[in-house]
């Protein structure tokens, strides 16, 4: 019961981030070594103004503090996991919750940490089979302030009457 409760504690974590973190836009255009790189599939036609190497924040005088500042201005994003974008000398991490902490207990196919949500929500993934009772378990939605939001019942695509990873 105490790893059950401990899981629903994980999962509402994950699924709150979530919901507080709003997707990033997959159509745009970055600036990658002076040059306009197209990202996705951009709506707005390619800038016009020179692409500089690195800028700061949204008016392009306020310094940037975080990883979404620095991927909105443009800046390169190495491909790790988690992300990171380099600006003015600095490196900042996307911050991914504490999705790397719990990948031996769970792992979340959909959605993906800072990915938007909307509705109805499916939730894809594996888990333990020991956080399995009868083949489901509860899930919560919470939000920031950690009230229930939505709530459901996983349910095991497989033998969950194992210690392995159960779809």
């Amino acid at each position: 019961m105490r790893k059950l409760f401990f899981f629903l504690i994980a999962v509402a974590i994950l699924i709150w981030i979530f919901v507080s973190r709003s997707s990033v836009d997959q159509g745009s255009w970055l600036c990658q070594g002076g040059e306009w790189v197209r990202q996705g599939n951009p709506t707005e036609a390619k800038p016009l103004e020179p692409c500089e190497a690195e800028k700061t924040g949204k008016d392009n005088n306020q310094p940037i503090t975080n990883f979404m500042e620095c991927l909105e201005a443009g800046n390169a994003v190495m491909e790790s996991y988690p992300r990171q974008c380099r600006a003015g000398g600095e490196v900042f991490v996307e911050h991914v919750g504490n999705e790397l902490d719990k990948l031996n207990l769970i792992r979340l196919n959909y959605p993906r940490p800072n990915q938007g949500i909307s509705s109805p929500l499916v939730v894809k993934g594996e888990a333990r089979g020991m956080w399995y009772f009868e083949a489901d378990f509860p899930v919560f939605l919470v939000n920031w302030d950690g009230l229930i939001i939505a709530q459901g019942i996983a349910q095991a695509q497989g033998d969950w009457m194992t210690e392995e990873f159960v779809p």
